[in-house]
């Protein structure tokens, strides 16, 4: 996306953004992300469809989805070949379902802290039986942006950077030319 530099507001430094430190603060140096502009201007890759939960019996092995469950039983969680993984069993009104996660040793205290829990998850389907995989624990609704990664900041702190960025674009003119974008039908880049 390439967008004029004119200064201002949108070129302000990164380290304005409540949760930007000096260790997130290197992390989106290290991507190439040095002000407000650069940070909106990295466009997300993909989108979450959480405004419509599946009831787990409706899964589909490969399919990708929110799901709405409660813990049921204990949370099993260990080493095995040097990689953690917390294994549980998770319901809902429609049936139940295993889940594990690999390398997040925090899951183990999330979910015993309580539900139920908003989660994104891919069902597979293996030796072991079918299961959610590595699902992500949601708090937000609706479509959520998907950013590629950057390493050293976990994806909501991202997706939370964009929003409080977001109303910077306020009053900042369009690059486009609005005979432009009415011929062409599209929207001023605030709105984008």
């Amino acid at each position: 996306v390439l967008l004029f530099d004119r200064g201002g507001i949108m070129e302000r430094a990164l380290s304005q953004l409540k949760a930007v430190g000096p260790k997130r603060m290197e992390a989106l140096q290290a991507a190439g992300i040095d002000t407000v502009r650069q940070l909106l201007c990295r466009l997300p890759v993909d989108y979450r469809d959480m405004s419509r939960v599946t009831p787990l019996a409706q899964l589909r092995p490969g399919q990708a989805a929110a799901v709405w469950v409660r813990l049921l039983g204990r949370v099993q969680a260990g080493y095995f070949r040097g990689l953690h993984i917390t294994r549980c069993r998770l319901e809902d009104e429609s049936g139940q379902m295993a889940a594990v996660w690999y390398n997040q040793p925090w899951v183990k205290k999330k979910l015993e802290g309580g539900g139920p829990f908003l989660l994104y998850g891919r069902m597979e389907s293996g030796t072991g039986g079918t299961r959610l995989v590595c699902p992500a624990f949601e708090e937000e609704r609706g479509i959520l942006p998907v950013y590629a990664p950057v390493k050293g900041i976990p994806p909501k702190t991202y997706r939370s950077l964009v929003a409080q960025a977001l109303p910077c674009l306020e009053g900042e003119p369009d690059p486009l030319p609005q005979g432009l974008r009415r011929r062409r039908g599209l929207m001023d880049w605030a709105q984008a």
